[in-house]
């Protein structure tokens, strides 16, 4: 059975129960060792009371042996000796009762012998001073007055050496004898307890350390294993029990494993039933995978794909431009779309926009390839539509504005004035018809890059100055002044002159259109950054916020109508056109009622 505890419980378990039990171990060793000093405290006072014991029976005996009877030559000792007796005596009384002051039994015997003493001390004192006095009476009179007093000593003598004090000696010096034999059974008692104690702990602990462990490192285990089960597509092991932070931690996984298989489901689902070819190709450029669109685009069931070259299903004309994309794709040179076409498996060919991203942590390329066969024809069929209209129109119109001038001429005849009017009106309406057509075919060329440009150095100053010239005349009748202000006159550009004309006169003209009567267009030239930015300033009504953005989109127009009538709509889309051909970058600023300035950026590297 498993614990169920938090991880930090579990560690708190593996420190703590060796350490409890180590600290038992220390408390039981030092109960030991407490009792082994106890026991040589013991032997230590032992041979203290049996030594002080011993010493008072050795003065015990030579007192009674000095005092005991007067005998032949007899001396009795001097009358100090038995005051220094005293001392001696009690010095030996007051250390043996210290020293059993913690056992009464002792005690007691010591008491006794004590008051014995102090009993024999005062019959030896009056023997003392009856034996020093004796001058006082005759020899016989004084030794028949002290033999009560000599019976007295020896019974008190008795009373002092009782075989009780002399037992407590006896079995205080065998006690003492016996203890070093003790306090080496209780050293040896120590170290045993020592070694298996410790050896009991290390056990505990090795077995608490691979209870643990060994939890950990199932559930670790088990982790490992659904983590690359998961990456195998595999069933994950049922989810884990336990509400320590492994468990938590394998629920969590079984939940992002869930929501992974849902968004793997939903994007295979995405991936499956997409219109786009979505492929992998490797590094070498070979099939990897292919979701089922190649079916219906190119005809291949994406298992026919696999390993294929990716060159194998690009157009002849088209194989070296995608490979060296997708070598500049694999060197992160280049993630645009990319334009080309590809062979379907009946050998009919297909326009595509390939779009490509390299990974180098899978080393493979990841595709999309979008069909647009539909829009490359509606292109081309609208091109020739406006190439066939634009030449249908050309030659009926030509031919009309031919007739107009016979008859302005006079070439049929004098008209009236009424007629001439009319005449007027259609010449300018030809003439306006003209320009649109020829405006649709510029663009269209500008747009689908089939127009060369003939580059060379460009003075801008001398560009502007002539442009300014041409509208000044157009704007005279209504007052309306086209200035210059270039604070550098020997900035050239590398451009087609022509194309920088047009672009220049169709800022000028649209500035001159939405001009007030007695307005000013400003022309000005200045370097920047590097490069140089002209701009194109008017007084008219300004461009609201939200159509700025569309002013260069084909027949776009902000005003159904102006000053000088309505226009093609195509004078800006033409501007942005031969811009973009340039490289250089075409916008618009203004606030409605305060007039527009359109500005022409030209970077440095297009500078002379």
């Amino acid at each position: 059975m498993r614990l169920r505890l938090p991880l930090t419980a579990q560690v708190f378990v593996l420190v703590t129960i060796p350490l409890v039990f180590q600290l038992v171990s220390l408390f039981a060793i030092a109960r030991l060792q407490s009792d082994a000093e106890e026991e040589l405290r013991r032997a230590t006072i032992a041979k203290k009371i049996a030594d002080e014991v011993n010493q008072l029976s050795n003065e015990t005996l030579d007192a009674m042996t000095s005092y005991g009877a007067e005998q032949g030559d007899f001396v009795m000792p001097g009358r100090g000796v038995i005051y220094d007796l005293h001392e001696s005596f009690s010095r030996h009384y007051k250390k043996l009762e210290k020293l059993t002051e913690n056992d009464p039994e002792s005690r007691k015997i010591v008491i006794e012998a004590e008051k014995a003493g102090e009993a024999a001390f005062k019959t030896l004192k009056e023997l003392d001073y009856s034996i020093h006095h004796r001058h006082h009476r005759t020899e016989i009179d004084g030794k028949e007055s002290r033999k009560p007093l000599w019976k007295n000593l020896r019974k008190y003598g008795k009373d002092l050496l009782s075989h009780d004090l002399i037992d407590l000696a006896k079995s205080k010096e065998r006690y003492a004898e016996t203890s070093p034999e003790v306090q080496a059974q209780l050293r040896q008692r120590v170290q045993t307890f020592m070694l298996l104690a410790g050896g009991a702990n290390l056990m505990i602990t090795l077995f608490v350390a691979f209870y643990l462990t060994q939890a950990l490192a199932n559930k670790i285990r088990r982790l490992n294993e659904n983590t690359v089960r998961l990456a195998s597509d595999l069933p994950l092991y049922p989810v884990m029990e336990g509400d320590d932070e492994l468990a938590r931690l394998d629920q969590v996984f079984h939940q992002m494993a869930g929501q992974l298989k849902e968004a793997h489901r939903k994007e295979r689902a995405l991936i499956d039933n997409a219109r786009d070819i979505i492929c992998s190709v490797d590094e070498s450029s070979r099939f990897v995978a292919v979701n089922p669109a190649s079916l219906e685009l190119l005809a291949y069931a994406p298992e026919d794909l696999l390993r294929l070259p990716f060159v194998d299903i690009v157009a002849a004309e088209q194989a070296a431009s995608t490979l060296e994309y997708l070598d500049r794709v694999k060197e992160a040179e280049q993630t645009d779309a990319f334009e080309t076409r590809l062979k379907r498996k009946d050998g009919s060919i297909i326009d595509v926009l390939l779009s490509a991203h390299f990974s180098r942590e899978e080393a493979s390329i990841f595709c999309v390839i979008h069909d647009i066969t539909e829009r490359k024809e509606a292109e081309r069929l609208r091109q020739e539509v406006v190439a066939m209209i634009t030449h249908d129109l050309r030659t009926p119109l030509a031919t009309v504005s031919n007739i107009f001038d016979f008859l302005g001429r006079g070439d049929f005849g004098k008209l009236s004035e009424k007629g001439d009017k009319y005449v007027d009106s259609g010449v300018r309406n030809i003439n306006r018809m003209m320009t649109l057509v020829n405006d649709l075919l510029d663009i269209e060329k500008l747009k689908s890059g089939s127009i060369d440009l003939e580059v060379r150095a460009v003075n801008l100053a001398d560009a502007l100055r002539n442009c300014a010239g041409l509208y000044l005349a157009l704007g005279a009748e209504d007052g309306i002044d086209v200035t210059v202000d270039s604070e550098d006159d020997d900035i050239k550009v590398l451009a087609d002159e022509e194309k920088l004309s047009r672009l220049l006169n169709n800022l000028v003209a649209n500035a001159v259109k939405f001009s007030p009567r007695g307005g000013t267009v400003k022309i000005s030239l200045s370097r920047r950054d590097g490069g140089a930015i002209i701009s194109v300033s008017d007084q008219g009504p300004g461009i609201p916020d939200g159509v700025i953005d569309r002013v260069f989109e084909r027949f776009f127009q902000v005003q159904k109508s102006s000053r000088k009538g309505l226009g093609s709509g195509l004078g800006l889309a033409i501007v942005k056109a031969i811009a973009d051909a340039h490289g250089f970058r075409v916008w618009a600023e203004s606030a409605e009622g305060e007039g527009s300035t359109f500005k022409l950026l030209i970077p440095g590297n297009s500078l002379r």
